[in-house]
């Protein structure tokens, strides 16, 4: 989690941050929360009137989360190493077509995929894999369905004659999982919705070939630059976990 983040998750840190006069003793995550808390007043406005309550309500933990995220995206942007990937990230998405606030609330959600998207991963703010995250969205958000026809026909025909109805169904499952909503990097979810839609009710060694089918979707696709090395070993963690654990049902898509 970046520690921007961390720190304002804190409403009473978040409220005191955004009293604090803007002198030179204002540290640099105050500074950046009090800019991104004037750009959003009614998020603003909604912590300074929480008060010291222990129970704030649902919507005052929404705006610090929305505040919390957007000043740790706004640090991200001004970081030395990962600016420059932030900057070509949206300059790729608006080519692409998003709305200056489509891209932040996609970029915001990278960051809250850092901090919660994998289970036990509890190290700190994983920023190499932040970078190659923010290095994929070239790749992945410039996909169309063309793109992914090609790239589908292109698996069925370097796999066996025998294989190639399987991998199509590997390749296709995941490709509604994780892009029915448009481009966005593939996350363990959808890996777990495909492998549900491949395995349900389905015999073992069935089982075991749509799983292998769809890790090697997994590699092509890290190949093809769509997903990153660190990135593909969750997914394949994901996999692997399926090998111990009877299918779930498919939690919601983002």
């Amino acid at each position: 989690m970046h520690p921007v983040l961390s720190r304002f998750l804190d409403l009473q840190v978040a409220r005191a941050a955004l009293s604090a006069p803007k002198d030179a003793s204002l540290s640099e995550e105050a500074r950046v929360f009090q800019t991104v808390a004037e750009r959003h007043v009614e998020q603003k406005t909604l912590l300074l009137d929480a008060g010291p309550s222990s129970r704030p309500s649902v919507e005052t933990q929404k705006a610090l989360l929305f505040l919390a995220t957007h000043a740790a995206l706004l640090s991200v942007s001004e970081d030395a190493r990962l600016g420059p990937s932030m900057a070509h990230a949206r300059h790729v998405l608006a080519q692409e077509g998003a709305t200056p606030e489509e891209t932040e609330l996609l970029l915001a959600s990278l960051l809250l995929e850092e901090a919660f998207g994998f289970l036990g991963d509890d190290s700190g703010f994983d920023s190499t894999f932040l970078a190659e995250t923010l290095d994929t969205v070239e790749a992945w958000g410039r996909l169309t369905s063309e793109k992914l026809e090609t790239i589908s026909k292109s698996m069925m025909e370097a796999a066996a004659p025998t294989a190639r109805p399987q991998m199509e169904q590997a390749c296709w499952a995941l490709f509604e999982a994780a892009f029915e909503e448009g481009p966005q990097p593939i996350t363990p979810e959808h890996v777990e919705t495909a492998l549900f839609q491949l395995t349900e009710n389905k015999p073992e060694a069935e089982s075991a070939r749509a799983r292998a089918a769809l890790r090697r979707v997994l590699e092509r696709l890290s190949e093809l630059g769509l997903v990153g090395p660190r990135r593909l070993g969750h997914l394949v963690d994901t996999l692997d976990e399926g090998l111990e654990e009877a299918p779930t049902p498919p939690r919601s898509v983002h």
